[in-house]
C-alpha cells in the first residue's frame, strides 16, 4: 500500500515549484507573442490563450494548493517535483501547437511539445512552409528550456529554497557525477546558466552575421547550444549554406561538453578541458568515428572533402544528440545509418545538453571490466577504478549497470510495441534508439528522413514515454512510479 506520511511528504512545496515553473513558462511565452505581433502571423490567440491557461494553473498551484509550504524537502520531494514538472508543463505547453492549427489533434501537439522541451527533436510537422514564425520560434524555445531543465531553473531563480537544492541537482541530473563550480548549489546553477546563455548569445550573433535572418538564427541558436535539433526549415540542416553548417558543427560539438568546464572556457582556463578524462574521450570516440566514416565514404567513391565533411558534422550531430542531419553525398550507403545507430549509445558528457548514457558511464564500465581482467592476472591486486584521480565507489558503478540495464529494458519493450503497431524490427529499434537517446531524426533501411505524423497514436504515445525517460535518465522516473520507493 502506497501512502504519504505528512511529516516526510511536503506536497505544498510540490504544488508551489510546481505553480512556479509554470509561470515561468508562461513568461518565456512572451518572445513568440512579441515575434507574431511583428510579423502578423496570425498565431496569437492561440498563444494569449495557452499563456492565460498557464498564468490561471500557475496561480492556482502557488497560492492555493501550494499555500503556505514549509521550504525544507528531501529526495522523495526532489523526484516528484522533477516528475510532475515534467510530465504537466509540455501537456499544458502544447495547447499553441493545436490552438492556432499547425498540428492536427491533441496527441500530435502533445508528442511535438514532449519532443521540443525533451530536447529530443522528433516532429510531426511536415509542412514547415505553412507554419507560422512565432510557431516555430516557440518549437525552437521549447528545447532551449528543456535542454538546461526545468529544475535547474527553478534552482537559479526560487530564491526560497535553502535547504535540499542538492536533492533536486541530483535528481535532475541522476545517475552521473557533477562537478560544482562555486561551493553553494545555486551558485554554480546559475553560473551553468549564464554559460548557457552566452553561448547562445554568440552563437546567434555569429549567424546573423554569415547571413541568416532574424528569426532562422534565433531558432537554430535555441535548438543547437540545446542539442535539440529542432529546425525552422524542411530537411534539418541541409538547405542551409555550408558557413551556417559549419557554425552549427563547431556549437553542437561545444554543446556535448560538460557545462562546468564551458564554464572555465569562458573565465580563459582552457587547461581544465585538457585536465577533464571524459572531455579526452570524448574528443577520442569523436575522431575515431570520423575517421571511420570518412573511410567509409572514400572507399565509395566519394571526394575526400566531401567525405570529411560529412563525418565531422554527421558524427558531432549524433554524438552530442542533437539529430541534425544533412544530406549523405555519393548516393545511398546502408553502412552508413548502422554506423550513425552504433554512435548513438555514446551520448555526450555528463552535465551537458546532450542526452544518451553518457560518456563518463562507458569511461567507468570499461576501466571497471579491464579491472577485472587485471585481478584475473593478479588475484591480489587492488585495483580501483578512477576518474580524473578520484576513486569510483562500487556502489555508484552498480549504479551505472542498474541504469545500462534498465536502458535496454525500455529501449526493447517500445520496440517490441512498435513493432506490434506495423514496424520492422529495424525500423522499431532505430526509433525507440533515436527517442531515448534523445536523438530524434531517424534515417531509415529506405534512405529517407523517418516521418512520426504517420505513426499510430499508440506508437506516439510510447515514444513520448521514451523521450522522457531518456531525459530525466530513467531513474526519476521509476521513483515517483515505485511503491517500494514510498513505503517507510
Amino acid at each position: 500500500m502506497i501512502y504519504f506520511h505528512t511529516r516526510i511528504f511536503n506536497g505544498r512545496l510540490v504544488a508551489r515549484l510546481l505553480g512556479t515553473m509554470l509561470l515561468m513558462v508562461a513568461a518565456f511565452m512572451l518572445l513568440p507573442i512579441a515575434v507574431s505581433l511583428y510579423y502578423g502571423d496570425g498565431a496569437l490567440q492561440g498563444f494569449g490563450i495557452a499563456v492565460a491557461v498557464l498564468v490561471v494553473m500557475g496561480v492556482f498551484f502557488c497560492n492555493i494548493v501550494g499555500r503556505s509550504p514549509s521550504y525544507e524537502f528531501h529526495e522523495k520531494e526532489s523526484f516528484w517535483i522533477t516528475g510532475v514538472i515534467w510530465i504537466v508543463v509540455p501537456l499544458v505547453c502544447a495547447l499553441p501547437y493545436w490552438l492556432i492549427g499547425v498540428l492536427p489533434n491533441y496527441i500530435d501537439a502533445v508528442f511535438e511539445s514532449y519532443s521540443g522541451f525533451t530536447s529530443t527533436g522528433s516532429t510531426v510537422v511536415q509542412e514547415f512552409d505553412s507554419v507560422p514564425k512565432s510557431v516555430l520560434v516557440w518549437r525552437s524555445l521549447t528545447q532551449w528550456i528543456g535542454g538546461m531543465g526545468f529544475i535547474l531553473l527553478v534552482i537559479a531563480f526560487f530564491k526560497k529554497l535553502k535547504a535540499g537544492t542538492s536533492h533536486l541537482y541530483s535528481a535532475e541530473f541522476s545517475g552521473t557525477v557533477q562537478h560544482k563550480i562555486h561551493p553553494r548549489m545555486t551558485n554554480t546553477v546559475r553560473r551553468m546558466w549564464l554559460v548557457y546563455l552566452v553561448f547562445t548569445i554568440l552563437m546567434f550573433l555569429v549567424l546573423l552575421f554569415v547571413g541568416n535572418d532574424f528569426v532562422e538564427s534565433l531558432c537554430l541558436s535555441f535548438s543547437t547550444i540545446s542539442t535539440g535539433g529542432f529546425s525552422p526549415r524542411a530537411g534539418s540542416i541541409t538547405s542551409f549554406e555550408w558557413s551556417t553548417q559549419l557554425v552549427v558543427t563547431v556549437f553542437i560539438f561545444l554543446s556535448g561538453i560538460n557545462m562546468s568546464l564551458l564554464y572555465y572556457l569562458l573565465r580563459r582556463k582552457p587547461k581544465m578541458l585538457w585536465r577533464s578524462e571524459e572531455f579526452r574521450f570524448y574528443l577520442l570516440v569523436i575522431a575515431v568515428a570520423v575517421l571511420l566514416l570518412t573511410i567509409m565514404l572514400i572507399t565509395n567513391g566519394v571526394a575526400e572533402w566531401q567525405s570529411l565533411q560529412y563525418s565531422v558534422f554527421q558524427v558531432v550531430s549524433t554524438i552530442s544528440t542533437s539529430g541534425y542531419y544533412i544530406a549523405m553525398p555519393g548516393g545511398w550507403m546502408k553502412v552508413i545509418p548502422s554506423f550513425l545507430f552504433l554512435l548513438m549509445f555514446f551520448g555526450a558528457c555528463s552535465g551537458s545538453t546532450g542526452g544518451g548514457i553518457k560518456m563518463v558511464r562507458l569511461m567507468i564500465l570499461f576501466k571497471y571490466v579491464r579491472n577485472q581482467f587485471l585481478t584475473m592476472m593478479h588475484p591480489r591486486a587492488v585495483v580501483p577504478v578512477k576518474i580524473d584521480g578520484n576513486v569510483i565507489q562500487l556502489s555508484y558503478i552498480n549504479k551505472i549497470f542498474a541504469f545500462i540495464f534498465m536502458y535496454f529494458v525500455f529501449m526493447v519493450a517500445g520496440a517490441f510495441v512498435l513493432m506490434c503497431c506495423g514496424l520492422n524490427l529495424s525500423d522499431s529499434m532505430g526509433v525507440i534508439t533515436a527517442n531515448i537517446a534523445n536523438i530524434g531524426p531517424v534515417i531509415d533501411t529506405l534512405g529517407a528522413t523517418w516521418s512520426y505524423a504517420d505513426l499510430p497514436v499508440v506508437a506516439k504515445i510510447v515514444i513520448i514515454v521514451e523521450m522522457l525517460i531518456g531525459r530525466l535518465e530513467i531513474f526519476a522516473i521509476i521513483a515517483i512510479f515505485s511503491p517500494s520507493y514510498w513505503r517507510r
